[in-house]
Formats: structure tokens, C-alpha cells, sequence
């Protein structure tokens, strides 16, 4: 659930509450709250429809017409949406190690990672959403 919560925080709230007017309180709660009680589709549905609300790092590359359907999936990553000929949407897991100060601990925490592959007559373009985590925000009972 903490990795679904985390996935979620990468949107804006106003796009959370325009999804889930029911949940109410501050983005962490919101998320908690989706995270526990929504199916992981509805989720997914949601990163697919507000996958351009993100900040991304884009890559674009020719292909010359010989890439036709983006992968079924990628290096630790899942295919979570398909749209025929046009683009597919990959949930990857990205893993973060962590140093405690007070006690001394190393731990990890794991994000999903929202990656859109687009496919044109010419062109493949790779959508990363960047993860640009604090992890100070995590207390250590999270981690």
C-alpha cells in the first residue's frame, strides 16, 4: 500500500481530488485513502488519464518505421495499459537506499515508477516521470 501512496503523491492534489472528490484532508491523507480502498485498475486509470500532469524527462527517437508496438514489458517494469499502435503505459519499480543517522541503519524504499512509451510512423518517445523525492519526508516508522 506505501508504494501505491507514493505513486500517487506524484500528482498534483487537485488532480486527486477532481478524481476522488470523496476523499477529503491533507495530499498525504488523500492518498492513504485511495491507496486502501481503490482497486489497483482504478489506479492505473488514473496514472494513465494525469500522466501529463507530472513532470517527465522525454526522450525521442527515430526508428526509421521499424518499431511498431512498444514492448509488452520493460526491465522491472509491468505493461498496465495498451493503446493499440499508439502507446503503452509501464509501472517499474524504482528502489532507493536510505541512511539513518540516529540509529545508524541503512533501509529501502521502493517507489513505482510511471513510464509512457508513444510510438509514431518515425518516432518512439519514452516518458519518464521524474522521481524527484525528499526522502526526508518519509519518517523513519515509514521506512
Amino acid at each position: 500500500m506505501q508504494e501505491l501512496r507514493r505513486l500517487l503523491e506524484l500528482f498534483p492534489i487537485a488532480d486527486l481530488r477532481h478524481a476522488w472528490p470523496k476523499y477529503k484532508g491533507s495530499k498525504e491523507e488523500i492518498c492513504d485513502a485511495i491507496a486502501g480502498a481503490r482497486k489497483y485498475e482504478d489506479i492505473v486509470n488514473f496514472v494513465d488519464e494525469n500522466f501529463s500532469c507530472c513532470k517527465q524527462h522525454i526522450h525521442v527517437f527515430t526508428h526509421g518505421g521499424d518499431v511498431r508496438q512498444p514492448p509488452r514489458a520493460i526491465p522491472g517494469g509491468e505493461r498496465v495499459f495498451h493503446a493499440r499502435a499508439t502507446y503503452s503505459l509501464y509501472i517499474a519499480k524504482s528502489s532507493y537506499k536510505v541512511v539513518l543517522e540516529d540509529p545508524f541503519e541503512i533501509v529501502t524504499i521502493d517507489f513505482l515508477w510511471p513510464i509512457r512509451m508513444d510510438i509514431s510512423e518515425e518516432r518512439l518517445i519514452v516518458r519518464f516521470v521524474t522521481l524527484q523525492k525528499n526522502l526526508n519526508s518519509y519518517g523513519t516508522a515509514e521506512l
